[in-house]
């Protein structure tokens, strides 16, 4: 609305006041200034609105992509505590058939594989070596060089987690899901309560506007 207690309005260089204002002058130049921050608080929501739309999008594909690692485990529903193998971990999963196995029958031997030797202890770094054999050409051998013992936190890092733990996370990223649901909604209030404020602006300008014509109008005809 009109604040009677502007002194000055201003655009640009031009100071209105210079000249003779009316008050419908004023007060469209008023709701102008009302529409230009409006339009910047739309804007400022639409962003907020796209941000929260692909964070939304993004946990999707997290939910998806660890479904799909499930579906290609070797490991089955009531077995929670067998090894499945995530592409990229738990916090950044990636869409396993575009990651390290062709199909999930490679990715069943892996998990088994290494879900067998948890509590051994295994060669995790070999070096070549040079060996003189009397009677033969020189061979290379294979040297171990570091040993470690095979922990749920060393399979962590190989990729592999418990079935249970990736479930868990399925479920978390779930609950995030419907929280931006809720979010992405009073959002979508706040948007449509601000386009219906700046729609009455703009109806009051027309309003203004076609008021100032008829007026110019009158006093057009009144000089024939």
């Amino acid at each position: 609305m009109f604040d009677p207690n502007i002194t000055s309005i201003t655009c640009g260089n031009l100071d209105f006041f210079d000249s003779a204002v009316d008050f419908d002058d004023l007060a469209f130049l008023n709701l102008i200034m009302c529409m230009q921050e409006s339009d910047k608080a739309l804007a400022a929501k639409m962003n907020e609105i796209r941000q929260l739309n692909e964070l939304k999008r993004q946990i999707t594909d997290d939910i998806n992509n660890l479904n799909r690692a499930l579906a290609r485990s070797g490991s089955k529903h009531d077995q929670k505590d067998k090894y499945v193998y995530v592409e990229g971990g738990l916090d950044d999963p990636q869409d396993p058939d575009e990651g390290k196995f062709k199909s999930g029958e490679e990715q069943a031997k892996f998990e088994k594989e290494w879900g067998d030797k948890l509590g051994d202890t295994v060669v995790t770094e070999w070096r070549m070596e040079r060996k003189e054999i009397f009677g033969y050409e020189p061979i290379d051998v294979r040297v171990p060089v570091d040993e470690v013992k095979v922990t749920g936190e060393f399979l962590n890092d190989m990729g592999l987690y418990k079935r249970k733990e990736v479930e868990a996370k399925i479920e978390e990223l779930r609950g995030r899901l419907e929280e931006l649901n809720t979010s992405s909604s009073v959002l979508m209030i706040d948007l449509q309560r601000l386009m219906n404020k700046r729609n009455e602006a703009t109806q009051l300008v027309s309003n203004i506007e076609a008021k100032s014509h008829q007026t110019a109008q009158a006093i057009i005809s009144n000089f024939k």
